[in-house]
């Protein structure tokens, strides 16, 4: 599997230096300063995504990590793991997310159905095997 190197403040493009300012900008931002016109429009996305609003962050992280799967990002899939877990979500319930019967480990109808509707909108090519 191809890993990508994370940038830092001295090996960063000048056009993406700003993100390293205030130190270690995050495994996304430091990432995505390899193409910094990227970084430019993916980075104010992500944080309002992942910034606070009315979903919490557990119904954020199922929606993430089931998107992942299915798009077959084994990037993602393995950075919103541990995203996942650390919003709340058990093993069970992200190990299922990673897999085509996502809805039958998790613990409410309501998000039974989200990961439907994740599963339609994503375009549902096929789980992420394991």
């Amino acid at each position: 599997m191809s890993v990508v190197p994370l940038m830092d403040a001295r090996t960063a493009p000048l056009l993406v230096r700003s993100l390293f300012e205030s130190g270690d900008p995050g495994p996304i931002a430091a990432a995505l300063a390899h193409v910094p016109e990227m970084a430019e429009v993916a980075l104010p996305f992500i944080g309002r995504v992942l910034g606070p609003s009315h979903l919490d962050l557990r119904t954020k992280e199922i929606v993430i990590l089931r998107a992942s799967a299915v798009a077959r990002c084994r990037y993602c899939v393995d950075a919103h793991t541990a995203a996942a877990l650390d919003s709340g979500l058990d093993h069970a319930e992200v190990a299922t997310l990673r897999r085509a019967d996502a809805p039958s480990a998790l613990h409410t109808d309501r998000e039974a159905a989200l990961v439907a509707f994740v599963d339609v909108v994503a375009g549902e090519r096929g789980p992420l095997a394991p």
